[in-house]
């Protein structure tokens, strides 16, 4: 009999020899409640080879067949299909389907299980039928959608309701080509009034040309819209990630949740985690949270997000409306309008952390009416907009903007630990501009670097009625705020980083390395959600006593380049 070191051994070696790795979640992310290989890992059931027979359990579904019927056909073949899905397979069905499809696909209670989940399939990742129509999913539990080809159309693609539906994987599939028509997503979750939605999974999906992108007003057309407009408080929606996919050229944002303006919403659209995600020349931008409770945004790419021309539009990451406890951390915004954009248009209070975010290359649209004395303007890092929530930016890296940070209405600001480098040249643009929240004395800052490069970088803050070029001057008229921070100027020994063209990882000489403080935040974060995310941007722990400045600590080598784009 083996011993558990030799078999601990033998698992090890089998893991390396077949290339099998467990996928990793994203900082901060919890792991799934599901059982089994999990909804990313459980590989897809055989089908029959060669299925020339009606198979028990393997149910084959081409409507657009030209010998295809329902009729004393019960499970179909691929040369006389089925017209329609089954009403109620039995648990560990496989429902395969194929050809064109041009009509609604309804899913209706079908009650799998842990151990044997269904599935709604194409034959296989390279022969996927063509769907023009939705796929509506309801009231059913632990069931596999994959290898599904959304193409052209009007509006969404796939949609999950009903009292009860959780446990359902939505995995390598591709909406592309459809048209606006209203409010639509290619991915929408809503549960019928009374009842609610959980344990979803949306992994490596790509979805893409949805709407009219191009436009200067907004097409409200999202790649993935958790909602539950027009709901009240019987209902609900948790336990729902969005993994690894990538959105390209939608109208919309890739992710937008969104409970809906009805009061207290935001505590019935809860715990929404949106991590390792791609978005790129969206008209609106990358991950938007609205209305919600308890989201997570970690580790995710936005970039060429130029907006359209609009002032309201572009941002990679950000929000507006109620919400609380929401986590933007250790995600890249590059080559956008806006790096971090909250634009409230009511009143809410609750809490939101910006956590060792990258913002770099954060330009405005070339065609926009560009204001550099307005702080509302386009290209700025991290802009404040609205609203009385606590915002806590902490340990981020800022670099080629036009404006570092603008927090430019009530509610509480915490900056902290962050990096600013490289302001635009222009006399109006600011490291930072800090108006109305210091009229209620409502601002904390300290332990940030202003990297100087010898041009004249302002300093706002509101008590000063004007610019300064001058960190002790900050200092004096904010009442010895920002005691800890740092100016690196060009008469200083070192630079910051390594190398900015390949990435920003800090030099061992930096002003930066060492002369941080770990914030409540990282503590914080642990005791809500169980997860140590006090790491540096490349996963690398943070030292407990003098930890760097920005989203980096100091490396040997670059930090490896963005994911690539998966397709043009």
């Amino acid at each position: 009999m083996l011993s558990s070191k030799s078999i601990v051994t033998a698992l090890v070696l089998f893991l390396i020899c077949t290339g099998a790795k467990a996928y990793e979640m994203p900082i901060g992310i919890p792991e799934f409640n599901w059982g089994g290989s999990g909804p990313i890992e459980t590989t897809s059931p055989t089908l029959p080879s060669p299925w020339t027979t009606e198979e028990v359990g393997f149910y084959y579904v081409e409507p657009s067949h030209r010998d295809a019927t329902d009729s004393n056909n019960h499970f179909g073949t691929p040369q006389r299909p089925r017209v329609s899905p089954p009403s109620s397979p039995a648990a560990g069905s496989v429902i395969v389907l194929a050809g064109d499809i041009d009509t609604d696909i309804t899913i209706s209670n079908y009650d799998c299980t842990e151990s044997s989940p269904c599935w709604i399939k194409g034959r296989s990742e390279s022969d996927r039928p063509t769907i023009t129509q939705q796929l509506i999913v309801r009231d059913s539990r632990y069931l596999f959608i994959e290898h599904l080809d959304f193409n052209g159309g009007a509006q969404g693609a796939i949609f999950l309701s009903g009292i009860d539906t959780h446990h359902i994987a939505i995995r390598h599939n591709e909406v592309r080509n459809r048209t606006w028509q209203g409010n639509s997503s290619a991915i929408g979750t809503r549960p019928d009034l009374g009842g609610k939605i959980h344990d979803i999974v949306i992994y490596s999906n790509l979805l893409h040309d949805l709407g009219d992108y191009t436009l200067t007003v907004d097409q409200d057309f999202q790649g993935f819209n958790p909602t539950l407009w027009d709901r009240d408080s019987t209902t609900s929606q948790f336990d729902i990630w969005f993994l690894n996919n990538t959105c390209y050229r939608i109208s919309g944002d890739c992710v937008q949740i969104n409970a809906g303006n009805w009061s207290g919403s935001e505590n019935y659209l809860h715990h929404i985690y949106v991590g390792k995600n791609i978005a790129y020349q969206n008209r609106q931008g990358g991950y938007w949270v609205k209305q919600a409770s308890d989201v997570i945004i970690s580790q995710n790419l936005a970039y060429d997000m130029n907006g359209g021309g609009s002032g309201n539009a572009g941002h990679g990451i950000g929000g507006q409306y109620p919400k609380n406890n929401i986590w933007y951390i250790f995600n890249e915004v590059r080559d956008s309008v806006y790096g971090f954009r909250q634009s409230d248009t009511s009143e809410p209070t609750g809490n939101i952390y910006i956590i060792g975010n990258l913002f770099h290359n954060i330009r405005p649209e070339p065609n926009s009416d560009y204001d550099p004395s307005n702080p509302w303007s386009q290209g700025t890092a991290i802009a404040l907009w609205h609203g009385n929530s606590n915002r806590y930016i902490i340990d981020n890296t800022i670099h080629n903007t036009y404006d570092g940070i603008n927090a430019i209405y009530s509610g509480g600001v915490e900056v902290s630990g962050n990096i600013i480098s490289q302001i635009d040249n222009d006399p109006n643009n600011h490291f930072f501009n800090i108006t109305h929240p210091t009229r209620n004395n409502l601002v904390e800052m300290d332990y940030n670097l202003f990297v100087d490069d010898g041009q004249e970088r302002y300093y706002s803050w509101w008590n000063n009625n004007g610019l300064s070029t001058s960190l002790s001057d900050i200092q004096a008229v904010s009442g010895g705020r920002c005691e800890h921070c740092l100016v690196n100027t060009p008469s200083d020994s070192s630079d910051v980083f390594l190398d900015t063209s390949l990435g920003f990882n800090l030099r061992a000489d930096s002003m930066a390395a060492g002369n941080n403080v770990k914030h409540s935040v990282y503590d914080l974060f642990r005791q809500l959600y169980g997860k140590n995310i006090y790491v540096d941007f490349n996963g690398k722990p943070r030292p407990l006593t003098s930890p760097s400045i920005g989203a980096f600590e100091v490396q040997t080598s670059l930090y490896p380049p963005s994911p690539p784009v998966l397709l043009q």
